[in-house]
């Protein structure tokens, strides 16, 4: 009877075994297919890869654009206050604008404006101006130009004659001391009072008659939505005489009508831009 209880004993024994072993197996075999599904393959990385920089590729230059967009905004309201300060000043001297000599017109509209970070945009990476006192209006870096409403003094005060009248060489000189009076400017909505001056200009004032013209030579025509710096592309922003902050595109500011004129013989008489 002692052996005959020995084999079942024998045969549960056995059976434990195998279910073990077989147990052992599955598990093993279950641990290395987590483990195939956890790694990936070099291909399957590239691939992730790629498809990262593809993506990236098209968001950058998205970023880049409403960075700039952004920076142009606080441009035009750096323009918008700068022309609030001007009106304000014209309110306070007779209806005229600071005149075309020393102290320039960011020291003169500093009392309405104060804070100097309105002078420059934020596009403008070097916003060259003049030397003078830290902290001062004429130091400040500077991004923009007030119209020096030249083709105005030439015509009222005989700049065309033969010799030259002593008050225009006086306005020439930076000594007239009257300013502009902007009552008299037939079209305000389409007349430049403000607009961005060029990288390596330090003028105060955009003046027809300088080197080239200022309007040509001195001015920033594509400052913004251009981040190559390329010729004939994007445009600038500009405060016109009706208190309007508008963005013109490369050239508009020129042709078909020399925006920066007051007299009729400049605003149509203009040379267009070429790429």
């Amino acid at each position: 009877m002692r052996e005959a209880g020995v084999e079942p004993a024998k045969r549960i024994m056995k059976a434990h075994l195998v279910f073990r072993q077989s147990s052992d197996a599955c598990r093993d075999a279950c641990r290395r297919e987590a483990g195939r599904r956890r790694g990936f393959t070099l291909i399957e990385l590239l691939v992730v890869i790629g498809i990262i920089a593809i993506l990236a590729a098209m968001l950058l230059p998205a970023l880049a654009s409403a960075k700039e967009k952004a920076r142009q905004i606080v441009c035009a309201n750096n323009l918008k206050q700068l022309f609030t300060a001007l009106t304000i000043y014209e309110d306070n001297n007779d209806g005229q604008y600071p005149p075309r000599k020393q102290p320039y017109w960011p020291e003169r509209l500093q009392p309405e404006y104060e804070a100097l970070g309105l002078l420059k945009c934020p596009t403008d990476q070097s916003a060259r101006s003049g030397t003078g006192p830290p902290g001062s209006a004429f130091a400040a870096p500077r991004s923009y130009l007030l119209n020096g409403w030249g083709d105005y003094y030439e015509e009222v005060l005989g700049g065309r004659d033969s010799p030259p009248n002593t008050q225009w060489l006086s306005f020439m000189a930076h000594t007239w001391e009257f300013g502009f009076p902007p009552s008299i400017a037939h079209e305000p909505s389409e007349t430049i009072v403000f607009g961005e001056k060029a990288d390596s200009s330090e003028n105060w004032h955009m003046d027809f008659w300088q080197r080239g013209g200022n309007d040509m030579e001195e001015i920033e025509h594509n400052r913004h939505n251009n981040p190559r710096r390329l010729r004939g592309t994007g445009g600038s922003n500009y405060a016109f005489l009706d208190s309007s902050v508008r963005y013109l595109p490369w050239g508009r500011a020129l042709a078909p009508v020399n925006l920066w004129g007051v007299t009729a013989y400049y605003r149509t008489n203009s040379i267009a831009l070429t790429p």
